[in-house]
């Protein structure tokens, strides 16, 4: 951990290490307070079914037009849409019924147009959608038929931002690099007057991803932001800690991180994600995955079971709110015969599973399982 490990890791591991909650405790930094999990600590295992996680499971079906087939990258969504993020080839917007609707702009270098997409952000209260490129000076907005709308411009590069709404604000953060002379980590703009725009800097966070001479340390770091707790939750590869843009104070603020024993990390690398109920650790190179309960303040390493198709096992891959998985056709139905040969199928699921594969077509578009979040 680096940009707040000067000022707060030794009380973090005392306190930790000497409370009566096992290994999660929190830890007051001046007007905030920050949840800490010592992963030492997490020596329980358990099994996670997707039920426990999500409210309710859906399987859409992506209209077979040839317009509508995609190969994903990403997925976004809001209450009534999905946007599919593709490698060098246009956004998709969808209803969520899998209806297609329209491609998001152009892949290319004129107004409106992209060449490689960061961010894409659902917002219906609003009507648009908004686009953040790797590196560009924009924002771009379109409305929800596809059309192109605005450039909203911040003063100065957008390098990998990621975006939240809330209410009558966008809110941004991005690489904030001290080399170019970048003046701002976040920025909240007004949907109504783009021109009205509020910026906050964070030195620590700026100083975490440049050397001592100030040059950055590369732009292979990434911005984690799924938007699935409120507050814009975000992380940093290089700060390994979780933080939230509170848009209504225009703060950034440290909110989460783990205490790992430096020598047992090596080359690993965490990633946090923030649930409604929960805050889900993955340690990338470590091949661990950590469930925190808010409520209990308790932690355990996890794995995922689907006990809606077969209790197969599944990532919670989650954005916007949603738990998502998106297959092709042929790809799924080779895992689901597998389930159905390993044994781990209930057998009240087994016949379910059988008709399912029956319906799947390996010239079809892509199948998506959906279950919204437990808040």
């Amino acid at each position: 951990m680096k940009n707040i490990a000067s000022i707060t890791i030794g009380s973090i591991l005392f306190v930790a290490c000497n409370s009566s909650v096992q290994n999660v405790t929190t830890v007051k930094l001046d007007d905030t307070s920050i949840t800490v999990l010592n992963e030492e600590k997490v020596t329980e295992k358990k099994t996670v079914k997707l039920s426990e996680l999500i409210e309710d499971f859906q399987i859409i079906r992506f209209e077979d037009k040839d317009e509508a087939f995609f190969k994903a990258n990403w997925m976004y969504f809001s209450d009534n849409y999905i946007c599919v993020k593709q490698n060098a080839a246009p956004i998709k917007l969808f209803e969520k019924s899998g209806k297609y609707i329209a491609n998001i702009g152009n892949v290319g270098q004129g107004p409106g147009e992209y060449k490689s997409i960061y961010d894409i952000l659902l917002d219906e209260k609003a009507q648009s959608v908004y686009v953040t490129s790797f590196s560009g000076e924009y924002i771009l907005q379109y409305d929800l038929k596809g059309n192109f709308l605005n450039n909203i411009k911040l003063g100065g590069n957008i390098n990998k931002g990621r975006l939240f709404s809330n209410d009558s604000t966008i809110s941004l953060v991005h690489l904030c690099f001290k080399d170019r002379q970048d003046k701002f980590t976040g920025a909240n703009i007004q949907i109504q007057n783009p021109d009205s725009i509020q910026y906050v800097y964070v030195e620590e966070i700026t100083s975490a991803i440049t050397d001592k001479n100030g040059k950055r340390q590369g732009f292979n770091d990434e911005i984690w932001s799924y938007r699935n707790a409120g507050d814009f939750p975000f992380m940093m590869t290089h700060t390994d800690t979780l933080y939230h843009y509170n848009s209504k104070t225009n703060k950034i603020q440290a909110t989460f991180t783990m205490a790992m024993d430096s020598e047992k990390k090596g080359d690993s690398f965490f990633i946090f994600n923030e649930w409604p109920k929960n805050y889900f650790v993955t340690i990338v190179g470590g091949d661990r995955n950590i469930l925190v309960d808010k409520e209990s303040s308790t932690a355990y390493e996890v794995e995922f079971i689907n006990d809606f198709m077969g209790n197969m096992k599944c990532y919670p891959t989650c954005q916007d709110g949603y738990f998502y998985q998106n297959w092709e056709p042929a790809q799924l139905k080779d895992k689901l015969e597998e389930i159905l040969l390993s044994g781990d199928c209930p057998e009240n699921q087994k016949s379910k599973l059988e008709s399912f594969i029956q319906t799947l077509n390996e010239n079809d578009n892509n199948i998506l399982f959906l279950g919204k979040l437990k808040q």
